[in-house]
């Protein structure tokens, strides 16, 4: 390779450095870049990066939750059990900081859910309408909702 003076002395312009795309396109086939690139069409590259994000989000996720447990273990943060949903009051709450940041969290309130049994039990009380024939007529009013889809992805072997 030539030197600044040499390419000065012949007059030509030094080649511009290689863009990131050069770069990608000259990856090693067995890195990441290197299989999101190794692809023909921008179809490729698009499900790869996506692949690329979801696996840093497996380790972030779990790395984040052991640390987590740490700081709570350390009282670092004042957090009470998951079991311990009286724990904190409604409301936004500072558990933790220290000079550079600050843990908040934001407590809803409980929410109330219908109970079949519950209803049948108090039609029952009130009404003498028997449970049986109540949770009947429960279950015959439930219609359909729509489904969830969990999308994942997965690198081909």
């Amino acid at each position: 390779m030539a030197t600044r003076a040499e390419i000065a002395r012949q007059g030509k312009p030094p080649p511009p450095p290689p863009t990131s795309i050069e770069k990608a396109e000259r990856a090693d086939p067995s890195s990441f870049l290197g299989k999101i690139m190794r692809t023909l069409n921008n179809t490729g590259a698009i499900l790869g990066e996506m692949f690329l994000w979801k696996e840093i989000e497996k380790y972030s996720k779990g790395r984040y939750d052991s640390l987590k447990k740490y700081a709570k273990a350390e009282k670092i943060i004042d957090i009470p059990d998951e079991e311990e949903t009286d724990g904190l009051a409604p409301g936004d709450h500072i558990i933790g900081e220290s000079r550079h940041f600050v843990v908040a969290a934001k407590v809803t309130e409980k929410v109330r859910r219908f109970s079949a049994d519950v209803f049948a039990q108090g039609l029952f009380e009130s009404y003498k309408i028997p449970v049986i024939l109540t949770k009947e007529k429960i279950e015959k009013s439930k219609v359909p909702t729509k489904s969830q889809v969990k999308i994942s992805i997965m690198e081909r072997s």
